[in-house]
């Protein structure tokens, strides 16, 4: 895992506004955000951590989106340019829409198909998010 560089970009001005600003730094992620399970479109159930082995080795950018999120549906075209300019470098968009029917609604009104999704069928507080 020291190979992969992992770039957040939190596109979620508002989220990010909300919660606390952490009381240290961190340089990885805990063994319980490793664990946090997410689902593809498809419905089918996958951890953190065998996303990021998928990547591994690779240039890694996490964007946090939703479509009742002003602020990521404005930072959408931005992601995208980023995506275009750096194509050695893989783009993973996780959702933080409030149900199933949201986020496959959301894919398919913002263009976001033909992009790597998941979706925190938990909630956006959850271990990776926390």
């Amino acid at each position: 895992m020291k190979q992969i560089m992992i770039f957040v970009m939190m596109s979620i001005f508002t989220l990010a506004c909300a919660q606390k600003a952490p009381q240290e730094n961190k340089t990885q992620f805990s063994k319980e955000a490793l664990r946090q399970k997410l689902e593809d479109e498809n419905g089918k159930k996958i951890s953190v951590q065998e996303i990021l082995d998928q990547h591994k080795g690779k240039v890694l950018v996490i964007d946090f989106w939703a479509g009742w999120c002003r602020d990521c549906l404005l930072a959408l075209p931005k992601a995208e340019e980023l995506e275009r300019n750096n194509p050695d470098v893989d783009f993973v968009f996780f959702s933080l829409e409030r149900s199933k029917e949201k986020f496959d609604s959301s894919l398919e009104r913002f263009n976001m198909k033909d992009k790597e999704n998941y979706w925190f069928s938990v909630g956006w507080k959850n271990d990776f998010n926390n």
